[in-house]
C-alpha cells in the first residue's frame, strides 16, 4: 500500500488490517433493509387493504429516499468527518429495525413503516459513497475493485445470516411473528461498537490535516493527485469524467431495474402466487443469493482476471438467465432457486466493478462526489422499479410473470448496452485518458 519509491506509506501493515477489519465488521450490517424481501406477503396478509403497490414499496423506498443521501453526502464529507458519518447512518438503520418491530407488534397505521423507509434510505444511500471515499483515499488504483469487493462479502456474510433466520422468525405463528424478524437490527449496535474501536486502533483520522498528509503522500508517490484543490466543485470536473461518471451510473439503476423483477416479487412469488412455501423458503433463496455473492466476491481477482472489460456484460447477463428460470419453471422451487443463484452471482461480479470506474475515472479530489453520484443515480433503480413493473401489469398483461418477461428484457438491453461502454468505448486501459479530461 502506498510502500514505493522509498516514500515511508500512512500507515504500517497492521493499521491497514485493523481499519480493512473495521469496515468490514460495518459492513455485515447492511443488509437488514432486505429483511422486507422476506415478510413481504405477510404484511399484505397483515394489512389486506393496501395495494400491491405500497406494500412494494416498502422494499424500494429505501432507495429512493438513498438517492437523496447519495447524491449529497459526498458533498457533506467534505466537512465532515466519514466516520461520524457512518455512525449516523448506521444509528438510522437500527432506528428503522425499531420501528418495524413496534409498528408491527402494535398495528401501526402504515404510514409509520413509511417512516421507517426513510431511516433505511439515509443509511442505505450513505453508505456505499462513504465507504468507497476511505477506500478510495488509503488503497492504490489497482486494489480498489478487490477491497470493494471484499466489504462487500462481508456485507453478504452478514445478509446470509439476517435472510436465513429473519426468514424462519417471520414464519412462526402462520407468519403473524414477522415483526419479530427486525429484531436481527439490533446487531447495528455491536457493528458500530466494534466499527469505531478497530478504525480508532488503525490509526485512521479523517480530520483536516489528516486529509491533507494523505493528498501530500500521493503526490510524492506521483499518483494523479496534481487536481486536489482545498475547494471542490462538481462543475471542475472534466465533462469526459462527468459523462462517463452518469453513463455507468445510470445503466447500473437500469440493471437494477430488471433485477428486481426478482427482488420486488420473491416472498409472493413463493407464498402466494405459486404457492411453493413460506418465508423459510423465501429466506432460503435471499440466503442463497448472498451466498453466492460471498463466493463471487472473495474469488473476485480471478474473475477481474480472467474476463477483463467483459466482466459488466457477463454479471448484466446472469440476470436474464435468472428471471427466464423463473419464469418458465414455476411448479417448484428450482425455477426461483435459480433465479436467486444468478441474482448473487450477477451482482457479485458487477457490484465492484462498476464503482471502482466511479475511482479509477475520476481525479482524487473528486472522488467522492463522483462515488455519491453513482451510488445515488443506481441505486435509484429499485425504486423505479415498483412503478416500472406497476406499469407493466396495467399496460401489457398482469401478474408476476409479466414483470418476469420484462425484467428479462431490460436485462438485454444492459447487456448490449454494457458491452459498448465497457469492451468498446471505455476499456479499463482508458481509465488515466478519461480521468485528464
Amino acid at each position: 500500500m502506498e510502500a514505493n519509491k522509498g516514500i515511508e506509506p500512512l500507515y504500517t501493515k497492521k493499521q491497514y488490517q485493523l481499519i480493512s477489519f473495521a469496515l468490514y465488521i460495518y459492513a455485515t450490517s447492511n443488509v437488514v433493509y432486505m429483511i422486507t424481501q422476506n415478510v413481504r406477503a405477510y404484511i399484505e396478509m397483515e394489512y389486506p387493504d393496501i395495494s400491491p403497490v405500497a406494500a412494494a414499496q416498502l422494499i424500494s423506498f429505501p432507495t429512493l429516499f438513498g438517492l437523496f443521501t447519495s447524491l449529497i453526502i459526498g458533498f457533506v464529507a467534505l466537512k465532515f468527518s466519514k466516520v461520524a458519518l457512518l455512525v449516523i447512518i448506521r444509528t438510522c438503520m437500527l432506528a428503522f429495525s425499531i420501528l418495524m418491530i413496534i409498528g408491527g407488534v402494535l398495528h401501526a397505521p402504515f404510514w409509520v413503516y413509511y417512516v421507517g423507509t426513510v431511516l433505511c434510505g439515509i443509511s442505505l444511500g450513505g453508505f456505499g459513497p462513504l465507504m468507497n471515499s476511505i477506500v478510495g483515499e488509503i488503497f492504490d488504483e489497482d486494489q480498489r475493485a478487490s477491497k470493494i469487493s471484499m466489504y462487500n462479502v462481508f456485507v453478504n456474510i452478514g445478509g446470509v445470516i439476517m435472510l436465513q433466520l429473519s426468514g424462519r422468525i417471520a414464519a412462526g405463528n402462520d407468519g403473524h411473528n414477522w415483526p419479530f424478524a427486525y429484531t436481527l437490527g439490533l446487531w447495528c449496535v455491536i457493528a458500530i461498537t466494534v466499527f469505531l474501536i478497530m478504525i480508532k486502533k488503525g490509526g485512521y483520522s479523517d480530520s483536516k490535516e489528516a486529509r491533507a498528509a494523505r493528498i501530500e503522500r500521493r503526490k510524492q508517490l506521483g499518483l494523479e493527485d496534481e487536481n486536489a484543490t482545498t475547494k471542490v466543485r462538481f462543475k471542475d470536473l472534466p465533462k469526459k469524467v462527468v459523462g462517463f461518471v452518469m453513463t455507468i451510473a445510470i445503466l447500473h439503476c437500469v440493471f437494477y431495474i430488471g433485477i428486481n423483477g426478482y427482488y420486488l416479487n420473491l416472498s409472493n412469488y413463493i407464498i402466494t402466487e405459486h404457492e411453493l412455501g413460506t418465508s423459510a423458503q423465501a429466506g432460503n433463496c435471499t440466503s442463497l443469493t448472498r451466498v453466492l455473492l460471498i463466493v463471487v466476491q472473495f474469488s473476485y481477482p480471478i474473475w477481474i482476471k480472467l474476463f477483463k472489460d467483459w466482466l459488466i456484460p457477463i454479471g448484466y447477463a446472469f440476470v436474464a438467465v435468472g428471471l427466464a428460470a423463473a419464469y418458465f419453471i414455476d411448479s417448484s422451487m428450482f425455477g426461483i432457486y435459480c433465479a436467486a443463484a444468478c441474482a448473487g452471482i450477477a451482482t457479485g461480479l458487477v457490484h465492484a466493478s462498476v464503482f471502482a470506474k466511479a475511482l479509477n475515472f475520476v481525479p482524487q479530489a473528486f472522488r467522492s462526489i463522483s462515488s455519491s453520484v453513482a451510488w445515488g443515480i443506481a441505486n435509484a433503480g429499485p425504486f423505479f422499479a415498483t412503478y416500472v413493473y406497476a406499469l407493466v401489469n396495467a399496460t401489457i398483461a398482469q401478474g408476476i410473470g409479466a414483470q418476469l418477461v420484462a425484467g428479462i428484457v431490460i436485462a438485454c438491453i444492459t447487456v448490449v448496452a454494457s458491452i459498448i461502454i465497457f469492451v468498446v468505448k471505455y476499456p479499463e486501459r482508458k481509465a488515466a485518458e478519461i480521468r485528464l479530461g
